[in-house]
């Protein structure tokens, strides 16, 4: 699974990020961080795995920018959706509605029981 810049490209933290592989893949590294990453390969299978599968692509770059879009328009989408109520309004109808009935009951009460 590819994912934005600056997370794993797997859920554990200890994994590479898909920015990192395509910078690897691309030769964009300084000499320090292409060390470090060629060892975290050598030691990791799932690393190493996901590397030569980016490196079998045509296009990986052009692959990762794709879904790096279409994830920033998925976050967008999702965070202007708007809810039609917040939950203090929730709150607050409930408690509005609850203080209304007994308003209503105590009214019933005394058309009810009151004497003439």
């Amino acid at each position: 699974m590819i994912t934005d810049n600056n997370t794993p490209l797997y859920s554990f933290s200890s994994h590479l990020s898909s920015k990192e592989m395509l910078d690897y893949y691309r030769r964009l590294l300084p000499e320090e961080e292409k060390k470090r990453i060629e060892t975290h390969l050598n030691t990791c299978n799932l690393c190493s795995d996901a590397m030569k599968g980016m490196s079998e692509l045509p296009d990986a770059l052009r692959i990762y920018n794709i879904t790096h879009e279409l994830k920033k328009r998925i976050g967008k989408r999702q965070s202007t959706r708007k809810k039609i109520f917040s939950r203090m309004d929730l709150i607050s109808l409930i408690t509005l509605l609850f203080i209304l009935g007994i308003i209503l009951l105590v009214v019933y009460y005394f058309l009810i029981f009151r004497k003439p």
